[in-house]
């Protein structure tokens, strides 16, 4: 595999819908939910009257805690593949 590497937030959601939501390894809600997560970082970088709400932190943390649960999945099941 050669080595890849993104400039931009958008690419590297890109690259992770076409090559592991659209192939249904990750769910397609994680990938909405993964843009969500995305329109927040960017309202929250660029809008000075942006506030995030607390509901809207814990709907983040939620997401990435299951997002790193995934993945870590996926690798173990590619690592017990391979052995």
């Amino acid at each position: 595999m050669e080595p890849i590497d993104f400039k931009r937030h958008k690419d590297v959601i890109a690259y992770f819908n076409k090559n592991y939501v659209s192939k249904e390894i990750f769910p397609k809600s994680m990938g909405r939910r993964i843009a969500r997560a995305n329109q927040v970082r960017e309202d929250s970088d660029y809008d000075d009257a942006f506030i995030v709400s607390s509901d809207n932190t814990l709907i983040q943390i939620q997401t990435a805690e299951e997002l790193i649960n995934l993945v870590l999945e996926y690798i173990e099941n590619r690592i017990g593949k391979r052995n």
